[in-house]
């Protein structure tokens, strides 16, 4: 009988026990981030130059590498750069991170999203070392405002950006990095 007893307090003792969480694998864990970087096959190191602008006003700023690397305000040799600033907008241009993409058709209104015959509220022109270039131009905020919407060079889709990275790039434009 106290065999029993003990062999049911056991059994009891293991099934009230909270089960384990399931277990992300790190491959499915990457899926869920998706990094305009990686789209684009682009590191930080790569970037040799950022035009931030206002594309209804035309208003902005540049930054560039000189030959040594160091960031530079070109169009404003007379002002000091914050050059953590700059590295921060390099770095901000390679992890912006996008929830999903919405392809775009002949019903598409990019008005919707945010983007008129100017374009939208942030444009991001970056040139890299090998020459080559990329634009973003960040639309409207979505309605849910977990991001914006944004436009990567010619594809045919709309991303949806996280808001973190955007919205350090809004601030720059307003408040550029120089002094």
């Amino acid at each position: 009988m106290m065999v029993v007893l003990v062999a049911l307090v056991v059994v009891a003792a293991l099934q009230s026990r909270p089960q384990p969480a399931a277990l992300v694998s790190a491959a499915e864990t990457v899926e869920l981030i998706k990094f305009l970087g990686l789209e684009l096959d682009v590191a930080v190191l790569d970037i040799v130059a950022v035009r931030v602008r206002n594309p209804q006003t035309n208003e902005g700023f540049s930054i560039s590498r000189d030959a040594d690397g160091n960031w530079t305000a070109p169009d404003n040799p007379d002002k000091t750069l914050d050059v953590e600033a700059a590295r921060n907008i390099a770095t901000a241009v390679v992890t912006l991170q996008y929830r999903d993409t919405l392809s775009i058709t002949d019903q598409t209104n990019l008005a919707d999203f945010g983007f008129n015959a100017n374009g939208g509220i942030l444009s991001l022109e970056v040139l890299l070392n090998d020459q080559s270039s990329h634009v973003i131009a960040i639309g409207r905020i979505a309605p849910s405002e977990i991001g914006f919407y944004g436009l990567v060079d010619e594809r045919d889709e709309i991303f949806l950006f996280e808001r973190g990275a955007v919205d350090y790039l809004l601030t720059q434009l307003v408040k550029p990095p120089l002094t």
